[in-house]
């Protein structure tokens, strides 16, 4: 292999272990009942909070900790955590509605007799 071809190689690892690095934001953002928290900001950093389409939902400041709070956010999928050019994730704002019981159990085989959780 000559140097040329090694050059090249080395250069296209280079470049996808620097956009791997890139992908990750350098701070943390959930998604939780109706709101959105997150962490490992910069004190004072500019913090968007955007929907699935891109729209910005809110726009704010991070506190003196680093961390910023979205309040009464609309359930659903997709929304993104932007500040100083990185990007979170997709995340889900859950809901306050409780999920209805599993019915699963009723599924379940029953023996005409004995215990069958013992052996």
């Amino acid at each position: 292999m000559n140097w040329s071809v090694r050059l090249l190689t080395v250069l296209i690892l280079l470049a996808f272990a620097s956009s791997a690095a890139a992908a990750e934001p350098p701070f943390k953002a959930r998604g939780s009942v109706e709101q959105v928290y997150v962490t490992g900001l910069p004190a004072g950093a500019a913090v968007k909070l955007l929907d699935d389409s891109g729209k910005t939902v809110e726009a704010r400041t991070a506190n003196a900790q680093g961390g910023s709070l979205f309040r009464e956010v609309e359930p659903g999928d997709g929304y993104v955590v932007t500040s100083g050019g990185a990007a979170s994730e997709p995340l889900t704002v859950l809901t306050k509605r409780s999920r209805p019981p599993s019915t699963t159990v009723y599924a379940q085989r029953i023996e005409p007799d004995g215990y069958q959780y013992l052996t």
